[in-house]
């Protein structure tokens, strides 16, 4: 009985000490380079894109964009977007058929949560972000359509 009250009393040192040191070694990261880090990375996501527009400022400003485009421009421009086309099409399928079979499954959530409000909360939110997936997807090249002519 000794022993077991000394073993379990060394374990629970064992876990304030470990404990303590994971404390430290969380201030220290803190201190050095954990905040410092996570400010270098936003600042980052910030100067990047805006260094991609300053730099490309000269070639936006020399187009001039009241020029007409001639026949052969055009043809070669529609010959370039045809395979865009083919992937973007596949793509736009590719992802419907997956939203419609993650709808199905979560229609399926829906009907086999019962009672439980926080599981059928979860899949009315889950299919409403479905809903506005494929919104988005199908109605992206009409709105660029729009903005465009």
């Amino acid at each position: 009985m000794m022993f077991f009250a000394l073993s379990a009393n060394k374990c629970m040192t064992g876990n304030t000490r470990r404990e303590k040191e994971m404390e430290k070694n969380q201030s220290v990261f803190s201190r050095n380079g954990g905040t410092k880090m996570k400010k270098t990375k936003i600042v980052s996501w910030i100067m990047w894109p805006i260094a991609a527009i300053m730099l490309s400022m000269p070639f936006i400003s020399a187009a001039d964009l009241n020029a007409s485009i001639s026949a052969e421009e055009k043809a070669q421009f529609d010959q370039i977007l045809t395979p865009v086309f083919k992937i973007y099409h596949l793509m736009l399928y590719l992802v419907s058929a997956v939203a419609i079979c993650y709808g199905i499954y979560i229609g399926i959530q829906f009907m086999l949560s019962g009672g439980e409000s926080k599981k059928r909360e979860e899949a009315k939110n889950a299919l409403t972000y479905v809903g506005i997936g494929l919104l988005v997807v199908w109605a992206a090249p009409y709105v660029v359509q729009m903005l465009i002519g």
